[in-house]
């Protein structure tokens, strides 16, 4: 069956093209959908769909854009674009780039799937044309790739093969038993950002300078884009050219990325390790190498030989009284608290003596019990896509102070929209209560049946209405009642013990002295001033 991805920054255009087509009936089957270019250039990677249906304009990259990043991957894709403009100059584009179709929006379900039909027609075609030992081929250059990719998440997850003998099995890499090393190599584009976009083809474009440079050094060499950057394996490596090669490739990567105002790159460089069972931990130090640059600088090789004899722990700093202080500061929405929480974590992370990574393993830290807290306590509308960015802000973070930029600018936008959120919520829990005493104050109103109409405990209604009222409850209920008793007394005749029994207090005596007391009038003389 041919993969279908979908591309669109609204989510509705996606779930709508989704929804369109007739997936069972075309023999299709879908890749996933995508908001943002990186995400869609990582599922092509992933999944290899056949069919691209794509937005045309999108943030930071147009359809026209993500057709070249879409075929250095898979050369073979085919794209259908959607517009919602009538341009000609969109289709004369789309016609040079040999897009099998170009949809105007709103889409139209039948134009739609019988265009798919087309295309599925040829890819069946062609995949019938295709000799058994060319797909074969390609399949064992795909699959090659994958595992190898597969090796460095499965390493960076924690999750390593135990011997040279799994890794062969598991991942088909053939590793000898000398000494191994993980470097990565990452862009760091300043302020001025790249789009993501951009940073991933800069990594392809490096990814294919580094097999060229380094293959003869090693004995095996795998290269994966990661978030963390272009990370590179190197098994059976000599140790005095890889020196030197560190250099060549740091130079390298400094001109590549040279044509980028403000841009420079940092390459990290691991523990040795022998065989595979320390692998995990020198992948680490590779990657705190790259963390230690908001500390030292980019544009420099970092050898985790250098720093290893640090402190790099956090939760030194961040201990599980600081670690509470700091959860309660975002649940009651303190944000003077949190920003004082923060700097005070910071200022110890940048002491001396310190492992340079750990101002960046801090912040990440705090990230993660922000997120945790949030989760648990407090809401958000898509936590899954706000702390994935969030992230990669931080990661993107030239310095100690970008950092902290970071984490209180999304400390806050979580606070506010947490307060917003109480403030209307507590907007509506008044209006529900007080619609409750309209409704029901001819009869026994008390404070326990209110709260338990809005959901709250009795004591933080009460808290609650005092706070966004400036009135106890029960003061509220009896002007209202005092309220509707003016109104009888100036429109009606009856006795003013029935006015009393009509506003819920049956006790003629009571609610005369309390009329007198609030209106500072008694019922009789009240009434003589309107008859």
């Amino acid at each position: 069956m041919s993969k279908v991805l979908i591309v669109d920054d609204e989510l509705y255009v996606c779930e709508l093209v989704r929804h369109l087509i007739h997936w069972a009936e075309l023999g299709l089957q879908s890749a996933g959908i995508a908001h943002l270019a990186e995400e869609a250039v990582e599922l092509i990677r992933c999944e290899r769909p056949e069919i691209i249906i794509s937005d045309i304009k999108m943030p930071g990259c147009s359809g026209f854009d993500l057709i070249g990043l879409a075929r250095e991957l898979v050369p073979n894709c085919n794209f259908i674009l959607i517009s919602g403009h009538k341009n000609f100059q969109y289709a004369h584009d789309a016609l040079k780039l040999n897009v099998k179709d170009y949809i105007l929006k709103p889409i139209n379900e039948e134009e739609l799937n019988n265009t798919l039909q087309k295309l599925a027609d040829e890819l069946h075609l062609k995949e019938q044309q295709r000799s058994q030992s060319s797909a074969m081929t390609c399949r064992l250059s795909q699959n090659r790739q994958k595992l190898e990719d597969c090796f460095i998440r499965d390493v960076a997850a924690g999750r390593p093969p135990n011997s040279v003998e799994q890794a062969a099995e598991k991942y088909s890499l053939q590793l000898s038993g000398g000494p191994s090393a993980f470097w990565i190599l990452r862009i760091d584009t300043g302020k001025k950002r790249l789009h993501r976009s951009s940073s991933y083809m800069l990594y392809q474009k490096l990814q294919s300078q580094c097999q060229a440079l380094l293959t003869g050094i090693c004995g095996k060499l795998v290269v994966s884009i990661r978030r963390s950057g272009l990370v590179l394996f190197l098994n059976d490596l000599s140790e005095l050219p890889a020196s030197h090669a560190a250099d060549s490739l740091m130079t390298m990567a400094l001109d590549t990325v040279s044509a980028f105002a403000d841009s420079t790159a940092t390459l990290g460089i691991s523990l040795p390790f022998d065989g595979l069972r320390d692998c995990c931990a020198a992948y680490e130090s590779a990657r705190f190498c790259i963390c230690a640059r908001v500390r030292l600088g980019s544009g420099r090789v970092l050898s985790a030989q250098d720093y290893s004899h640090l402190p790099v722990n956090p939760s030194g700093i961040l201990t599980p009284v600081m670690r509470n202080n700091f959860n309660n500061a975002v649940e009651t929405l303190n944000g003077t608290l949190c920003r004082d929480l923060v700097d005070s974590c910071s200022a110890q992370a940048c002491a001396a003596g310190l492992h340079p990574a750990l101002p960046y393993l801090l912040y990440e830290q705090l990230l993660d019990n922000l997120e945790h807290t949030v989760r648990t306590h407090l809401d958000l509308p898509d936590p899954e896509s706000f702390f994935s960015n969030a992230r990669s802000y931080l990661d993107y973070a030239a310095d100690v102070d970008e950092l902290r930029q970071v984490l209180l600018q999304t400390i806050e936008e979580v606070l506010q929209h947490n307060a917003a959120l109480r403030c209307r919520r507590s907007r509506e829990t008044i209006s529900a209560a007080k619609n409750y005493v309209s409704a029901h104050y001819r009869e026994p109103i008390r404070l326990e049946d209110v709260a338990k109409e809005v959901f709250l405990s009795p004591s933080y209604f009460s808290t609650l209405f005092k706070k966004e009222t400036s009135e106890n409850f029960v003061d509220y209920v009896t002007a209202y009642r005092m309220e509707q008793a003016k109104q009888l007394l100036r429109s009606t005749n009856v006795s003013v013990a029935e006015v009393g029994t009509l506003v819920g207090i049956p006790d003629g005596r009571y609610f005369s002295r309390l009329f007198t007391k609030i209106v500072g009038l008694k019922p009789s003389v009240y009434r003589r001033l309107y008859h």
